[in-house]
This record gives C-alpha cells, sequence and structure tokens, in this order.
C-alpha cells in the first residue's frame, strides 16, 4: 500500500529545522569547483578537480592553487603514535612532567577511581571488546584539558606551526584538519586495576567536571586558537555531541567541519542513526552552510553506487549545503585500494541542473505511529526539488504545474519516493545543462582594488556572459571576451549559453574593494610563552596580518633583537591572496625578544608595529 502525501510545492508553509538564520554573504567566497574529499586520491580525474581535501601527505602539493588543503592531527587527545603525525607527544609529556614539578597544574587528564589517579584515555581508539582495550597502548589516546593555555600555546608554537604549517608554507589555503572530535565526556574513561576500562569516573580538578564543562572547554580551546593565532584555519571531523544544541556555541570560532559518511543511516536504518542526524548532522550542516562556513560532506557508497545510492547521497549534501560546500562520495572496493573517488561527472550534472537553492531545508509532519524522524525532508533550487522520504512507505509528491523530469529525465508530474531514499526533480528542457563558469579570484577578505576578475568557461563553445551589478546575465549582457578589472565593490555574476542545452546556474561572486593600499601589521603588540616553557620549544611565531588582500606582492622587512641585544635582519613576503603570513623567531632561554617592522614594500605600516615576546 503506498502513502500518500500531495504537496503543492509553492505554498508550503512548514518551518524548517530551527535552524539560525544566515548572517554571512550567501555567494561562494572558496574555490568554485563543489569536488572535495578526504583521503582518498582520485582515480581518473586530475587532482586539480579538487576544491578541498582533507587528509596528509604529499597530496596537497598538487592540488591546485586555491584549493584547501587541510592536514591531518589531533588537538583534545594524543597517544605515542601521534609522534608519527608529527605532533610531540613525548615533548609535551617532559613539559608536563616540569609543569608539575614546579607546583603547577597537570595537563594530562587524571581521574581517580578506587582511590588511584589514573590517566584518562578515548574509549573510541581503544577497540574494546568487552572493556578490554584490543589496541597496543602505543595507540591509546589520552585525554588533554584543551582550556588550559599552556597546553594551547604548545599546540601552536610547537606543534601546528612548526610541523604542520611550515612543510606547506609555500602553499595557498592551508588547513589545519583535525580528528576523533566527538566531544563527549561520557567518550573517556580510565582502565581499572585488571586493565578494563571504566567509563562515567569524574574526572579530577581542575579538570572539566562534566559534560557541559567538557563541551566548554572545546569552545574555549577554539576560542584561543582564534585569539593567538588568527592565521591558522580549523576544520573538524564531525563525531557526536553530548548536547547537540550546543554546536554553535562550541564552532563559534571553527571555520569549517567534515562528516566522513553523509549516507551511514541508510545502510544501519535503525532509530539512533536517524535520530543522530535529525538532531545532529542535518542542523549542524545546514548552520555551517547558513554562516557561510566551509562543510565538507564524503558519502560511503557500495560497489553499486551508480544506482540509487549516489542519488540518495547527492540529496543529502544539497538539502544542507551552504555556499562554501564540497561533495565527495567515494566507493570502498573489496581489496586495495582503501577507497576510490567517484568521477565529478558523474553528479555535476545533477548540480547543474538544479541551479541554486532558495529555501533552506523543509521537513514535513510526523507520520502517523512513525519515529519523530518518519519524515519527508526536501529544499527547492531555482530550476528544482531534492527529496528525501524518511519514512517507512513510499510517498506521492504532487508537483505544482508545468513540465518536470526526474534525475534520468523522465517526464513526471507526481514524484513517487521509495523509504529510505533521496530523488530530485527539475523543470522540463533539454537534456543537457551547461556548467555554471568559474570566477577568480574568490575571497571572503576585502580587497585593495583594481581587482582583476576571470571567468573561466566550464562548457566548451558556449558563451559566457557577466554582470557586475548583480542582476541575472541575459543573451543582451556583455559576453566574456577576457579579464577585466574592478575599481570598487560589486557582485559578478556570470552563465554559460550554449545552443541545445539549457543556461547554466548563476555563478556568483561578491567583491568587496577599497582603493587604499592595504596596511600591514602584527597581530598583537605583546605576548609570552607559558611559565617554565619546555626547551623543546625553540621557536616564537610572530603573525602578520594585511588590512586587505593586496594587488601587488608585499614583504614585510622585520628586526629582531635578543633578550642579550643581538640584532638579526630578515624579511617575509605574503603568498597571493593571503592576508596573514607568519615567521619563525628562534628563542630558548628566559627574557625578552622585540620584533619590529623596519621596511615594507606594497603596502603601508599598521598602527602594531612592534611585537615583545617573553619567557620567564
Amino acid at each position: 500500500m503506498i502513502a500518500r502525501m500531495s504537496i503543492a510545492c509553492h505554498s508550503l508553509m512548514i518551518a524548517a529545522l530551527g535552524l539560525q538564520a544566515q548572517t554571512a554573504s550567501p555567494y561562494r567566497t572558496v574555490m568554485d569547483t563543489e569536488l572535495g574529499t578526504y583521503f582518498t586520491p582520485p582515480n581518473n580525474f586530475p587532482w586539480t578537480d579538487y576544491g578541498a581535501y582533507m587528509g596528509a601527505g604529499p597530496y596537497t602539493t598538487v592540488l591546485a592553487p586555491d584549493a584547501l588543503k587541510g592536514h591531518y592531527g589531533h588537538f583534545n587527545h594524543f597517544s605515542p603514535w601521534d609522534e608519527s603525525l608529527g605532533f610531540p607527544y613525548l615533548a609535551l609529556r617532559q613539559y608536563e612532567a616540569q609543569e608539575v614539578a614546579a607546583g603547577r597544574p597537570p595537563i594530562f587528564v587524571t581521574a581517580t577511581y578506587k582511590g588511584k589517579k589514573r590517566p584518562v584515555l578515548f574509549s573510541i581508539y581503544l577497540n574494546l571488546l568487552k572493556n578490554r582495550p584490543r589496541t597496543a597502548p602505543a595507540i591509546w589516546t589520552y585525554a588533554v584539558n584543551v582550556a588550559d593555555d599552556r597546553f594551547i600555546k604548545f599546540w601552536i608554537n610547537r606543534y601546528v606551526r612548526p610541523n604542520v604549517l611550515a612543510p606547506m608554507q609555500k602553499l595557498k589555503n592551508v588547513w589545519v584538519y583535525l580528528d576523533g572530535c566527538q566531544f563527549s565526556y561520557g567518550s573517556y574513561g580510565v582502565l581499572d586495576d585488571n586493565g578494563e576500562f571504566v567509563g562515567g569516573i569524574p574526572w579530577d580538578p581542575p579538570f572539566p567536571q562534566n559534560a557541559t564543562d567538557y563541551l566548554n572547554s572545546i569552545a574555549q580551546f577554539f576560542k584561543r586558537v582564534s585569539e593567538l593565532a588568527p592565521d591558522i584555519k580549523i576544520n573538524t571531523d564531525v563525531g557526536q555531541m553530548s548536547d547537540p544544541t550546543q554546536f554553535p556555541n562550541v564552532y563559534a570560532n571553527v571555520a569549517g567541519a567534515l562528516l566522513e559518511d553523509a549516507i551511514a543511516w541508510q545502510k544501519n536504518p535503525s532509530q539512533s542513526n536517524f535520530n543522530s542526524f535529525y538532531k545532529q548532522v542535518f542542523p549542524w550542516f545546514s548552520w555551517l552552510g547558513a554562516t557561510g562556513r566551509v562543510g565538507i560532506l564524503g558519502a560511503n557508497l557500495p560497489a553499486n553506487w551508480q544506482t540509487s545510492q549516489l542519488l540518495s547521497a547527492f540529496v543529502i549534501y544539497e538539502l544542507v549545503k551552504g555556499p562554501n560546500f564540497f561533495f565527495g562520495p567515494r566507493y570502498l572496493p573489496a581489496g586495495p585500494p582503501q577507497s576510490i573517488a567517484i568521477p565529478p561527472s558523474d553528479w555535476e550534472g545533477w548540480n547543474a541542473a538544479l541551479g541554486l537553492p532558495v529555501s533552506a531545508m523543509q521537513q514535513g509532519p510526523q507520520q502517523p505511529g512513525g519515529l519523530i524522524t518518519s519524515r519527508l525532508f526536501w529544499r527547492q533550487f531555482t530550476n528544482g526539488y531534492v527529496y528525501l522520504n524518511w519514512t517507512s512507505a513510499t510517498q506521492s509528491v504532487k508537483l505544482p504545474s508545468g513540465k518536470w523530469v526526474d534525475a534520468e529525465n523522465n517526464p513526471l508530474t507526481t514524484l513517487q519516493i521509495p523509504p529510505s531514499t533521496g530523488m530530485l526533480v527539475r523543470v522540463a528542457g533539454h537534456a543537457n545543462v551547461a556548467q555554471a563558469p568559474s570566477i577568480s579570484p574568490r575571497s571572503a577578505y576585502t580587497m585593495s582594488g583594481p581587482v582583476t576578475v576571470t571567468i573561466a568557461n566550464n562548457t566548451p563553445n558556449a558563451t559566457v556572459r557577466y554582470t557586475t551589478d548583480g542582476s541575472a546575465p541575459n543573451f543582451k549582457s556583455p559576453i566574456y571576451t577576457g579579464p577585466f578589472q574592478l575599481t570598487s565593490s560589486a557582485v559578478v555574476e556570470a552563465r554559460a549559453f550554449l545552443y541545445g542545452d539549457d543556461p547554466s546556474g548563476a555563478s556568483i561572486a561578491p567583491f568587496n574593494i577599497v582603493k587604499a593600499t592595504p596596511t600591514v601589521q602584527f597581530t598583537t603588540s605583546s605576548d609570552q610563552g607559558a611559565a617554565g616553557g619546555p626547551a623543546s620549544v625553540t621557536s616564537y611565531f610572530p603573525v602578520l596580518v594585511l588590512s586587505a588582500v593586496p594587488n601587488e606582492t608585499v614583504t614585510v622587512t622585520y628586526m629582531v633583537v635578543d633578550p642579550a641585544g643581538g640584532t638579526t635582519a630578515a624579511s617575509k613576503t605574503f603568498l597571493p591572496g593571503e592576508i596573514y603570513t607568519q615567521f619563525p623567531v628562534s628563542v630558548s632561554g628566559a627574557g625578552t625578544w622585540q620584533i619590529s617592522i623596519i621596511a615594507v614594500t606594497g603596502a603601508t605600516v599598521g598602527d602594531t608595529t612592534v611585537l615583545q615576546y617573553s619567557r620567564s
């Protein structure tokens, strides 16, 4: 029996999921392509097709210059194995020993169980079987007090700067990708005297005492990193959170997030999986999109991914995506390699056909007798709709008047959606839709004019037409023949027109342009190392910031005066399109180092020209 839900889509009055109103630019500010991935190299398309890659290793050096390049790491729990990933685990242990010997609190978290202080471990990496760890002790990860400023400065100056960012300093858009981000106090515990894991043990003071304190400590870590190192861009994986409603608070200072498998619910459609997506993934990623943050949605598909699985994964992506999102479907073969990326040509046509979203994700009423997640979800686009059926019966959706086709261009007037399936419809027309052009540069920052704009035609033999006043290009709009300059703020919109195809959707890029030459200065006038700073921290990294993206090369010459009065002069050049840069200053022992800007080319000098760094 088919359950019927007749919906006139243009008169829907159903509220969205209560998401935060959009506060960021509705336009894309990162690389145009929506192809992203994590730890999966391409199999039959080039690296330059990627707009974002989160992983580690040499792959980041072969991505397009404007692509987002994330390097794998941790921040809230560490193991000896992390040494192989570049994190100085042993140095942090030595630093903690110095601090404890000096009468200061430890950095690694402990909990008292049966009268004994014990290290607190992250249960997921223990691979527990009947409460016994199945991984080697070298893999066990130990919780740290992430809100402790001593640890935060160690993480920035001893780990991220020298071991993550420095090897990639010649690359643009380098991010720090953080794994193991299951922010749940209950995911931690201790081992008893018999080596069995015991969860739910309150941590010792001064460590967080409950789930709320723990979430606040995570939020504090991200906040302090944004204050101490505003140039460090963070993307995290998304696990569980003890209080899902706290996601906007915890992620207030995080630039993006990654979901490894956006279709995990389909493989095991249990109540817990549905609830997790409904309470966490759906609102979290919709919030990321609405606030302009980066979102990367992966999808682990079966060998027969060419059937409905890819379309369902694509629908999940389209339901929650924001202007700066990336889609990363892959399938997992029986043997090596571990995963294979799905060619973007298999889903880019759907993306082009839909156009831009014009609403947030919508949800129908809970089905009688079903779970709270037993609903139909949908979202409207300029040229169609996507639907996701989470009810236990086929849903019938009556489409508005007009001509409609499904993903395979089959005409229809009523859409029949099987359970646990995603589908799309679009306005009927030609079989093909031109690909939207790519506009560059793209930036979330203010730019110093004039700015040279380039539009790449992604549809062979098409004509690209554009506007600069935010209006939609049509057949009377100027034809793009080559790069052009903007001298004031504008919104550039471009479309591709090809005879026999539907015109492309719009590619829209905002430009906030000022005529003044940008200024450059330090992000702070003073800083200090943690008391009794670790001997292994031999470098400090001052951060320089520009007031706007420059239109020419900016080089800063600086002078360092060490505690003994010795001087060293050097220079640092900003990468094209970047407003932050940093450089190492050698430090050892105690004292004060003074770093001064003494000359600048390509910019003027701002207010903060001197930075004093002290160590006790």
